[in-house]
Order: structure tokens, then sequence, then C-alpha cells
């Protein structure tokens, strides 16, 4: 049986959910492979030492050992960056972030915007220039998302680390950042401003601008008449220390306390002060509520997992569940909790042993059959591929007289072998209890057990 789809009803309304992968030649220098795009006709990383340069420019730029390293328990510091490319400048600040985080429960967060991304086997062929990463680009790699617009969240669960990367245009991305915490220090990162002047625009650094607050810094290997004027005219007070290697400036900034700024977002604290932290109960032990103790544990939170009955009763305690996309169009996609939480799910549970088993799906097309294949299509093939009945009937291993669509993103999540890591946290606590009541008293809550006893949190 052949398929034929009516590509018309696919077409997304806009343009820019269709994602390219970046157009990469590599040019060899003293034995060492650099990345140049062929888009923009620039290097991604310095032809004499681009970790170098990363760590100069961007880490001592926005002065972040000291920063990073005098964070109390609970404080979150946030990075943003303006051109995501190898990751080499973000896998430079992890490193530095191993080498002088805290013994606490501080947390390090980046956002990161890509137009083009690298395609997985060219991000790790830039990445191979670097072994002494290795530990960390291995990890990134694993991590790394479809190209697929919108933002991808990927956590790196015993590191305190996270990052959000979105992909797409750079002012349309950081418009749908909402945040109630500023921006600590941005990497001003991309190519030079005469290869892709769109990045340095003020449509740009408004948002850049936006996100920011009283004592944001910022970084460039930049000096660009373009760049200076951008942030001035902000408010940025704006120095030129030297730059790496035979470049002779830099670019450093920082958003000073005398700045005058009414917008809703300069009321927000740059680093605002840990507070005592809560116990948290939380009712039911299902896969919902072992992830969100997980997810408290993990920040330093002491969490009471409440039950009637014993862990994964009920539903939860089948023996694996499924984790599967649903089909939309493409403009849709990044909308849609389902495939966005299903992609985040499988990205973070598979750094535990035996809790995420990966898997194809073949979704057989029964019904709308011209719409759900047309909106197939707009897809790349390493997220799913359209087979007809004979290639459907052949991956089956029977007979089946209809088309499908095999999605290779897709697992199994193993309830018990997730019950088993997140129990065994010392923050999270299990007790057997059916609650009949919540009381409010003071600032916190009572919990009444069946027998009208508060339940205790030891």
């Amino acid at each position: 049986m052949s398929v034929t789809l009516n590509t018309a009803t696919a077409n997304p309304s806009n343009l820019n959910h269709v994602i390219e992968y970046a157009d990469l030649d590599w040019l060899l220098e003293d034995d060492v492979e650099i990345p140049v795009s062929k888009q923009f006709g620039d290097v991604y990383f310095s032809r004499a030492n681009g970790l170098a340069e990363a760590r100069h420019v961007f880490l001592q730029g926005n002065d972040l050992t000291h920063r990073l390293s005098t964070l109390q328990s609970h404080q979150y510091f946030c990075v943003g960056e303006t051109g995501f490319g190898t990751g080499l400048t973000i896998l430079a600040l992890w490193q530095l972030w191993q080498q002088c985080r805290a013994d606490n429960y501080s947390r390090l967060h980046v956002v990161s915007v890509e137009k083009y991304p690298l395609s997985i086997a060219d991000l790790s062929r830039a990445l191979a220039v670097w072994p002494e990463l290795q530990h960390l680009s291995d990890q990134l790699i694993a991590q790394y998302p479809a190209a697929l617009a919108g933002c991808h969240r990927l956590t790196f669960a015993q590191e305190r680390f996270s990052i959000d990367l979105w992909l797409g245009d750079a002012a349309d991305c950081f418009a749908q950042v909402e945040t109630n915490h500023a921006i600590n220090a941005w990497f001003l990162d991309g190519f030079a401003p005469k290869h892709n002047p769109e990045l340095w625009q003020d449509n740009v650094l408004a948002q850049v601008i936006r996100l920011s607050d009283i004592g944001t810094t910022f970084a460039s290997f930049s000096v660009a008449g373009v760049v200076k004027r951008g942030l001035r005219a902000h408010g940025i007070q704006i120095t030129r220390p030297r730059g790496f290697g035979g470049k002779r400036q830099m670019l450093k900034g920082i958003w000073p306390d005398n700045l005058i700024n009414n917008s809703p977002e300069s009321k927000r604290a740059v680093l605002p002060q840990a507070k005592i932290q809560p116990k948290i109960a939380i009712i039911g032990a299902g896969i919902a509520g072992l992830s969100m103790a997980h997810a408290f544990s993990t920040r330093g939170y002491s969490c009471y997992l409440i039950d009637k009955s014993e862990p994964l009763a009920g539903a939860s305690g089948n023996p694996r569940a499924l984790i599967a996309p649903r089909i939309t169009s493409l403009e849709k996609f990044s909308n849609n909790l389902m495939n966005v939480g299903g992609l985040y799910t499988m990205r973070y549970w598979q750094q535990f042993v035996g809790v995420i088993e990966k898997t194809e799906i073949l979704h057989i097309v029964e019904q709308r059959a011209e719409e759900t294949l047309g909106y197939a299509s707009q897809y790349k093939a390493e997220f799913l591929t359209i087979l007809d009945a004979e290639q459907t009937s052949s991956k089956a291993k029977h007979q089946v007289l209809l088309p499908s669509i095999c999605f290779q993103h897709n697992a199994l999540l193993n309830p018990l072998k997730l019950a088993e890591h997140v129990l065994k946290h010392p923050l999270v606590h299990f007790i057997n209890a059916e609650i009949v009541e919540l009381k409010a008293s003071q600032q916190h809550w009572q919990l009444l057990d069946a027998h009208r006893d508060v339940i205790q949190a030891k």
C-alpha cells in the first residue's frame, strides 16, 4: 500500500518552527579540527585555543569563580547565553562549577539560544577536540535534543546544574522566557556582528536587558560599535579590558545600581538570600508523588511521602509506563505538555540505571490519516519516519494493512526502579497513613490521620 501525503495540510503557519541544522566546513590547523559555519562564514571558536578564550572572556569576564564559589545553600545563579554553538563555553562553565561550587544546595542554571544547532554527529566531532571535557561533553551529548523549536531543559541530576536550550531565533526565544529571577551573568556569544548582525540588533539586546537587573554582568569577545552602543543605550556601564590571544580588547559590562528602571522586572532580587527550608508533605506515593519527592529532595528539602497503601499501589504499580509523543503540527509541538514533558522525562531519568528503557513505537494510522501523516511529514527523520503498509508489516512482523508512524524518541519507564532510587534518598521519608483532614496552623499545616491524630514529621 502506498502513502500519499497532502503537504498543503501539513505546512506550519510559522516557518520559524522549522529548525535547520548548522551547515559546516572543517578547518584543520595544528591537527585541531575547527568547525566553520557556512551560513555565517565564521569559526565557532578561536583558532588559538577556543577553551582558553571561553575561560578568559566569559568566565573571568563575569568574575564567575568568586561569584559561584560564594553562593549560599539554596541560592540560585543564572547565566544567559546568546549563542549555544558547540556548547564549548557552557562546558567550560560547567567545569568551573565543579571546581569551585560550595558543598551545599546552591544551583547553577543556563538559558541559551541557538538558531542553527549542530547535528549530534557534528557536535560530537567538534567537542572531541577537548579531551579534558569529555566527562562533561558525554553527558551533554546524551541529553542533546532533536531539532525541534522551543525550549529543551537538560538537567544533570548529580551536578546541581541545568540548561534551558532554546532552539529558534534569539529575539523570539528570549521574548518567551518568563522568570521572577534576574539572569546574573551574560555570555554575549555568537558569530561576530559583521557575520551575524541579526543577533546583535536592539530587539535582541532589549530582551537581554528585560531578563537582567542591577548587578547583572555582561561579557563578549566583540567590541564592535553596535555592541557597545546597544548596551550603553540601555544604561549598561562598559569597559574594554585586554582580549584573548592576539585580540587587543574584549567587552565587559555591568548594570549599575544607579540605573533608573521602572519595569516590573527591576523589582527582582539579584541573589535572594536563602530562607529556612520547609518540610514538604506529598500525599500519594505513585509515580507523580515519587517524582515530586525526588525533585524536592535533590534541592535539599525534607520530603514526607504519605500514602494509605505502599508506594506504587494502584495504576502506578504497572510493570512499565509508556512515554510516547502525541502527533501534532510542528508549530504546536513545543506547546504540547505531553510532548515536551515526555522528552524531558526520558532525558532526565536515563541518568539512573534501569529507570528508562528506550524503545521504538509504531503508531498505526487508522483515523484522519491524511491530516496525521501530513503533520508527520513536517518532522525530521531522526525523530520519526512514515512507513507504508508493507514497511509497517515488516517492522511489526505481522500483516498490517495501514501505514504507520515510527517514533524513535520513546521509552518505557520502570516504576519499581524509580521508586528504589527515590526512596533511598536520605531526605525522603515514607509514611504509611490515610490523610482525612488538613488543618492550617499559623505558618504550617497539620495532617490528621484516620484516628484524628496529627502525623508527625521526624
